[in-house]
């Protein structure tokens, strides 16, 4: 191998070495403190960091005698049951951003995560 192939090897295998260290520190750093924030009636109820999780968590949220149920695991939270009509909340599933907001409206029940990098912030470009 001449002269001009080691250099420009070497140039490659440093631009790659740091592409792949600023997507790791990147996604380290945007992963850390991804917390949910329930809200009922547009107060903060409960506060949980997804990223401390070691194991699922499961909680109801009583309110007028209805009952919603939430499920929480590692990095991401769902709308288990609810005794609404519609079911939209349920039917959502897991989120794991704060792109898209789990929302009953007939329990006044709000779910968005805080912190972290948004997937629609990612996908725009925007962080």
């Amino acid at each position: 191998m001449d002269k001009k192939n080691k250099i420009a090897a070497a140039v490659i295998a440093a631009v790659v070495l740091i592409c792949a260290s600023i997507i790791f520190i990147k996604n380290t750093i945007t992963s850390q403190n991804r917390i949910a924030v329930i809200y009922r009636g547009g107060k903060v109820i409960r506060e949980i960091n997804l990223n401390s999780l070691s194991e699922p968590l499961e909680f109801d949220l009583s309110y007028d005698g209805h009952t919603n149920r939430v499920r929480a695991e590692k990095g991401k939270i769902r709308m288990q049951s609810a005794d609404c009509p519609d079911k939209i909340c349920v039917n959502q599933g897991w989120i794991d951003s704060g792109a898209v907001p789990i929302v009953c409206l007939p329990h006044k029940i709000t779910i968005e995560i805080k912190g972290g990098a948004d997937k629609i912030d990612a996908a725009a470009g925007g962080m």
